[in-house]
């Protein structure tokens, strides 16, 4: 998440595309939170939605505070 930060644009995030993971979640905590908060503290706000098809089908969109 740091191009999208360094260049102040937003990044959509899909289920099967996070590659080298920056974060390990903690017992209990699903992934997909995991790696929300982490973009939050990174100073994004965060709005998930739906894909239409069965099984990981929740991606979430990012886009940088300032853009507010």
């Amino acid at each position: 998440m740091t191009p999208p930060r360094v260049f102040g644009c937003g990044f959509l995030l899909l289920p099967c595309c996070i590659i080298d993971e920056p974060i390990v979640p903690p017992p209990g905590t699903h992934w997909l939170q995991c790696v929300a908060d982490y973009a939050k503290g990174k100073g994004f706000v965060i709005e998930p939605f739906q894909l239409n098809f069965k099984g990981q089908n929740i991606g979430l969109y990012g886009r940088s505070c300032a853009t507010e």
